[in-house]
Formats: structure tokens, sequence, C-alpha cells
């Protein structure tokens, strides 16, 4: 919320804030404002809503969960859903069962060919950042951009404040990394950036996730943010926006990959959140 890219507009007291950038006469603020508590985050709504006309913009509050929508929808606000997130359960996941055949299978390939998870504590050297700089220029080479707003970008100077995992084969190539960022819910984990070379198969992520499941794990978080599939988990349109996005998730090609997001988040059996 408070990178670069962001506007701050502060309540009066300067105690809270909403996170915004703005384009084509709309207001956009990464979900709800930060504030102490509830009342306070619907007043700064409402001052922030009240900014907005001043300057002729229309306010969007972008990636909210289901009671913050109830919130805003008490206040006036439509509401309109995006996607779905999803969060596994640490204490219920294993790779026990027919149905985790696939991430046994993709352990199992990955030890063979002697891949391994490092881990690397922060501060993060020079020589492993640009480790991590290769990897995500081959990344990014794929036809994939930089997202931002509520998208993590690869910055060298965040990284080396960060817990780094990457797979490495025995000549210590990294084929795969990510970094672990803060997360504001309890006993709640999470990641950025998740990146791998042009070549990498795909055990060389599985093996990746389920090792990062297990780091977070025995540092005694009870679950894991795998974040927001864009336009999933609409199973009936309620009416013509949400038909809309539906029929764009399933049919329109370019973005079909969500659907493979989706498939990805899918196996490990997380709980799926509007």
């Amino acid at each position: 919320k408070v990178a670069a890219d962001k506007q701050l507009f502060l309540s009066a007291d300067r105690a809270g804030f909403v996170s915004s950038a703005t384009t084509k006469g709309y207001a956009i603020a990464l979900d709800m404002p930060t504030a102490a508590n509830i009342a306070e985050r619907e007043a700064l709504v409402r001052s922030f809503d009240a900014d907005c006309r001043e300057n002729n913009l229309r306010p969007v509050y972008y990636r909210v969960g289901t009671a913050d929508a109830a919130s805003l929808k008490a206040m006036g606000k439509k509401v309109l859903p995006i996607g779905q997130e999803a969060v596994l359960d640490l204490a219920t996941f294993n790779l026990a069962g027919k149905d985790q055949k696939t991430l046994r299978n993709s352990l199992s390939r990955a030890e063979r060919e002697g891949l391994v998870l490092v881990t690397y504590p922060p501060p993060v050297s020079e020589g492993v950042i640009q480790k991590l700089k290769s990897v995500s220029a081959e990344w990014l080479s794929t036809g994939k951009q930089e997202a931002g707003f509520s998208q993590g970008v690869f910055n060298e100077a965040l990284l080396r404040k960060d817990t780094i995992l990457t797979v490495e084969n025995a000549g210590g190539r990294v084929l795969a990394f990510t970094n672990i960022i803060p997360d504001g819910v309890p006993g709640e984990a999470t990641y950025d950036l998740l990146r791998t070379v042009s070549d990498a198969p795909g055990y060389v992520t599985d093996f990746l996730m389920v090792k990062l499941f297990a780091h977070f794990k025995a540092e005694g978080y009870t679950h894991v943010n795998l974040g927001l599939v864009p336009m999933s988990g609409i199973t009936e349109a309620k009416d013509l926006r949400e038909r809309a996005l539906k029929f764009a998730y399933e049919r329109i090609a370019r973005f079909s990959h969500y659907k493979g997001l989706r498939s990805f988040k899918e196996k490990f059996g997380p709980a799926w959140n509007d």
C-alpha cells in the first residue's frame, strides 16, 4: 500500500489512509482504508469519496473481502465479484491419497534430478540478488509483464530485506525462487514473486511450493494465502456484469491463463474466498 506507485490520502487526524492510483477518471483504492477500527475505516471511505467528487474522480475499492464488500454495499456502493482468493490450511495439507499423486511425482522427480531448496535469510547478498535477477529476466522474456499496483515487482532493494527460497540444481543454478513478505492476518503467511527460468519443468514449481509450506509450518504458521485468481469462482451469474465476467473467464482466449492459475492453486486443496 505504501509503494511508490500509490498516492496516499490521509485522514484528518493522520491516523489512517487510503492507498490509491488514478486512471481514466477513476481513483482505484487498493483494498479498504487502513485504520484502527471499522468505524474509522468507514469514515475514511466517506472523506475519500468526498475528495474524489471534488476532483471529478469516481472511487473504486479493489480486492476487498466479502465482509468489507457488505459494508461498502450498505454505504450505497455497487459490488462486483472479480475472482477468488485461495487460503491453504497447513494443518490439513498433506501428500497422501490419490488426489496428491501429481505432487508426489513432482517431488520424487525433483529429488531424482538432485534439486534442493536453499533458504537465504536477509540481508540477501548481491551475488544471490543477481542470480534472482537472471531468473526474473528469463521469466519476463516469455511474454509476462510486471503488473504492479496489487502485485509485486522485481525490486532489488526490497528483495534484499526478504527471506528468499530458491530451487537449485547440483551446479548451483537457480531454477525458481520466491520471496516471503509480511501478512497482516494472524497465523497466516504469504509470498510475493514466484518466478522460474524459461525452461523449468512444472515439477520445479510444485517442489518449491511444497517446501515453502513446510517452511511456514515449521515457523508456526497455520495458513498460507496463495493469492487471487481473477475472474474465477462465479458459478451462477446474478446479472449482466457477472455474466460478462464469467463468459470472459470461460471463453475468451486472452484470459485463458487464469484457468491455469486456478488449476495450479487448486491442486494444493485451499479454501476459496470471494
